[in-house]
């Protein structure tokens, strides 16, 4: 019987700078069994032709991009508006921008924090009439034509640093990581000895949320795409967690609960912090935001830990990327970077706590009519994303032939292409339906699914 799990924190008070007590630190937990999956967050608005009207249906989307704002501060996010020449009338590029309009208002409208956030959302009209162009701009397909009238919202670099800079001194890093919490920084480097050097010198709230990608340019990109693609995760727990409270003390008008990766658990205007059903192999950590002259920041608690006993069963489906139909290349978009490395790490620690693992890398397309290349396509993009996540176990564990490393801890891992026949869920309920245009797009996605026992 699954136990929804809540916690109160209570008696907030000011302590020091950069981080506050919690007690107790380690929570016990009993487990039999763990279903965890993800849903893709696909960040975008769509419109009827002609119109600039937003349908209630995107009003969770909406709401979560303010809350997930407010948790980071300096993170900023663009609104850029597009239309469908043929489907859009004759006042298209003014109503590109319109649309635009009308989704930052709408973030606004349903934030409740709305002074952390409303000098960080801005918008543009799309130069380009189609976004997607299966094979020509003005076409009639009325599909074509769906997704091509609609808001992107989406986030920029947020700044980069060199190497050997962050080698030398870690600490401006470290600060931007704590100020927001789903933010990320990627080393892009040849040799990943650069990415291990930068995160010995990183403390733990911080160091899970910096990723290396082999690359010719050295050089380390902060990045908010997680406030705009971290996908929605559900959780199921068979056995309990002790009740105890989570007693913090801090002084703040905002609060969060976030797993140790930067998911956000829960953002809260007050202390009474309440949450539900969570994962216990996670870390987390209270952030109580601080407001001062030169600015607001987060401070954080010292880790939340989970005490596990019991045998136990994990069945884990983790959102990767998602991918436009034309793409045969491994996606370099930070937000999957990011992704594939926290499957990658997730893996690991798998393996470290005594599971035995079996993993599918498994691709997804919308419903083409063409089912044998719907079939290729969604093979395809499963087995580029199953040679990256290899590689990136082989680096985080140092090992040269991975294949070893594999076999020697019973971990078998496959690709699949599953077409079009799993549309996305959450809880149970279809997530990306495919009869929407925000559906189909979100439904062009690679997943990996763990099956855990130990």
């Amino acid at each position: 019987m699954f136990r929804k799990v809540l916690f109160i924190l209570v008696s907030i008070t000011a302590l020091g700078y950069a981080q506050f007590g919690v007690s107790p630190s380690t929570i016990k937990a009993k487990v039999n069994s763990i279903t965890y999956e993800e849903a893709p967050f696909y960040p975008a608005v769509f419109f009827r032709s002609g119109s600039q009207n937003i349908d209630v249906r995107f009003n969770p989307l909406l709401s979560e991009i303010a809350k997930r704002l407010a948790l980071n501060v300096d993170v900023v996010v663009e609104v850029r508006g597009y239309f469908h020449p043929r489907g859009d009338g004759e006042d298209k590029v003014s109503l590109a921008m319109r649309r635009a309009i009308k989704v930052k208002e709408a973030i606004l409208n349903l934030s409740k924090n709305k002074k952390f956030i409303k000098d960080r959302v801005v918008t543009q009209p799309s130069p380009d009439p189609a976004r997607i162009d299966r094979g020509v701009a003005g076409s009639t397909d009325p599909k074509i034509q769906a997704e091509n009238q609609l808001a992107v919202i989406s986030t920029a670099p947020m700044t980069k640093f060199g190497v050997d800079e962050l080698i030398k001194d870690s600490y401006k890093l470290v600060k931007i990581l704590e100020y927001n919490p789903l933010a990320f920084a990627i080393v892009r480097s040849q040799n990943p000895g650069d990415w291990r050097e930068i995160s010995e010198k990183l403390p733990p709230h911080v160091v899970w949320r910096v990723f290396y990608f082999t690359s010719f340019e050295r050089g380390v990109t902060v990045h908010g795409d997680w406030v705009v693609r971290r996908p929605w995760c559900n959780v199921e727990l068979g056995g309990k967690i002790s009740a105890d409270a989570v007693n913090a003390s801090a002084k703040s008008q905002l609060y969060g609960f976030i797993r140790e990766d930067g998911y956000p658990v829960g953002v809260f205007a007050t202390p009474n912090i309440s949450f539900g059903v969570i994962d216990p192999r996670w870390n987390y950590y209270v952030v109580a935001l601080e407001e001062s002259p030169a600015g607001n920041s987060w401070a954080w608690s010292k880790p939340i830990k989970f005490k596990i006993s019991g045998k136990e069963e994990r069945t884990e489906r983790w959102f990767v990327v998602n991918y436009d139909l034309p793409d045969i290349k491994l996606s370099e978009e930070p937000y999957a970077i990011a992704n594939r490395f926290v499957v990658a790490r997730r893996i690991i620690e798998l393996v470290d706590a005594g599971f035995k693992l079996d993993v599918t890398i498994v691709g997804h397309t919308d419903v083409l009519k063409d089912e044998e290349r719907s079939r290729q396509q969604s093979l395809y993009w499963a087995q580029l994303e199953m040679g990256a996540i290899i590689d990136i176990v082989a680096i985080c564990k140092n090992v040269g032939k991975i294949g070893n490393w594999f076999d020697e801890h019973g971990v078998k891992i496959t690709a699949r292409g599953e077409m079009g026949n799993e549309p996305a869920t959450l809880g149970g309920k279809i997530f990306c339906d495919n009869s929407l245009p925000e559906g189909r797009l979100g439904n062009r996605r690679v997943e990996v699914v763990i099956k855990a026992t130990r």
